[in-house]
């Protein structure tokens, strides 16, 4: 981390260094701790400067395909097998990984990686809002013709 009180200049080839690490796949926090900075100095540069701002975007877009694509190497590993077979252990384990990284990607790119991607409601009030849920339509009970409805006698009305 960066000392206290002590003026931290932030160059352009830091800069460079900084978004070629995201860019090969390190997580945000990994990258502040390789170079000796918080997160928060990262995240305040990719608010203060907009062209910062579009070389983060451009290199988070090529860390979540470099993600994409290394779930072939994940689905690539060959299952490890024990004295009855394949570990059933192993098995789930590779699943919740794999499903891991499919769900961190479709919250990143969810045009590009979602299952579905998200409704865009425009007749929100305030701009623009996300809907994640598909609203199903209500549905009607079945109608009964008339003609089949057996008509009650003076009688059965007890």
């Amino acid at each position: 981390m960066a000392t206290p009180g002590v003026a931290f200049e932030w160059t352009h080839e830091f800069e460079q260094a900084i978004l070629s690490d995201i860019e090969s796949g390190l997580t945000l926090k990994a990258v502040a701790e390789k170079n000796g900075i918080s997160k928060a100095l990262i995240l305040k540069n990719v608010k203060a400067s907009q062209r910062f701002c579009d070389l983060y975007t451009r290199a988070m877009d090529l860390r979540t395909d470099a993600d994409f694509e290394g779930l072939a190497d994940e689905l690539s590993q060959e299952p490890e097998r024990g004295k009855f077979g394949i570990d059933p252990a192993w098995v789930n384990w590779k699943r919740l990984q794999i499903d891991t990284i499919k769900w961190a990607l479709s919250k990143r790119n969810p045009k590009k990686y979602a299952d579905r991607p998200p409704e865009v409601n425009v007749n929100a009030q305030f701009g623009v809002q996300l809907v994640h849920a598909i609203p199903r339509p209500e549905k009607e009970p079945p109608s009964v013709p008339c003609e089949s409805v057996p008509e009650l006698s003076a009688g059965d009305e007890q």
